[in-house]
């Protein structure tokens, strides 16, 4: 375990002391996490964080009062869950928050089970819920009726989409609890409109898209839509040079047709700037 505690002078006005919880290191929820620390008030709130890989979060210290380093292994093994739970009940109790705010599944679960007669509020954030993962029918089944057990353990569930809202009427009938906060982007100024005209022709059907090609983007119904809109092709360009990634590219039937090596300097790091092809039309390849 690591900690670190900020510089920040005390206030004497009571803050609302708030626990994040997260076993989930890049991707969207870190991202959420980060948007939630930096709006922040800081003369109303402190924010602690437990969660993996906290180099991550470096440029925020400012932004919070102690955080955690805690690789969480996701896992079903009790053992290992109750080794979990027992950490972050330790954390809990030694931090007293007003509130734990927990970040996605696993961390949902540990975190609920942790927070058993503690006085804290519970506020649980699933980011996508498990039950709706391409996974088998009986695997569905067992997350609802895990959600379901521990929507009795959570004071808040805070979603971030409509259709999230919607689906929490199965895991919970007390709507009372439900929080419809939709996700935010940080609006970044300028117009590359111009830029964007410049490389694509008039014709093409452009969509931006920030995040992971990944099954829960469900990006096959991007495709279905191409195809019944009569297209041929589809070009995405893709801006890393994550192995694993482009091999799912390549599973979901994308061929890579160019690349621009260390073309981007992103987060410290030069990343490859890759062109894949998904074509509807065989015959034009």
């Amino acid at each position: 375990m690591e900690c670190k505690l900020s510089n920040g002078e005390e206030n004497n006005m009571k803050k609302i002391s708030i626990l994040h919880f997260s076993q989930v290191s890049g991707g969207g929820v870190e991202k959420y996490i980060k948007l939630f620390l930096k709006y922040s008030d800081v003369t109303k709130f402190n924010n602690y964080l437990v969660a993996p890989n906290l180099e991550n979060y470096d440029e925020f210290n400012g932004y919070l009062k102690m955080s955690v380093n805690f690789n969480m292994e996701q896992t079903f093994s009790p053992l290992k869950i109750f080794k979990n739970v027992f950490f972050i009940r330790s954390v809990l109790k030694k931090i007293n928050p007003d509130i734990v705010y927990l970040h996605s599944t696993f961390a949902g679960v540990v975190g609920r089970i942790a927070s058993i007669g503690l006085p804290t509020k519970v506020v649980y954030n699933p980011h996508g819920w498990s039950f709706k993962m391409d996974n088998s029918y009986l695997k569905k089944l067992i997350f609802k009726l895990i959600e379901f057990s521990l929507s009795f353990l959570t004071d808040k569930f805070i979603l971030i989409s409509e259709s999230e809202y919607i689906l929490a009427n199965h895991i919970s009938f007390n709507k009372s609890k439900f929080s419809l906060i939709n996700n935010g982007v940080e609006v970044i100024t300028g117009d590359s409109r111009n830029e964007i005209e410049e490389i694509f022709p008039n014709e093409d059907f452009i969509i931006g898209m920030v995040g992971r090609l990944s099954p829960p983007k469900e990006f096959f119904f991007f495709i279905d839509f191409a195809k019944k809109e009569g297209f041929k092709k589809i070009t995405i360009q893709v801006m890393g040079s994550n192995p694993a990634a482009l091999k799912l590219y390549n599973k979901l039937g994308f061929v890579e047709e160019g690349r621009l090596k260390k073309e981007f300097f992103i987060d410290g790091e030069y990343i490859d700037d890759c062109i894949l092809a998904f074509y509807l039309d065989k015959s034009l390849m």
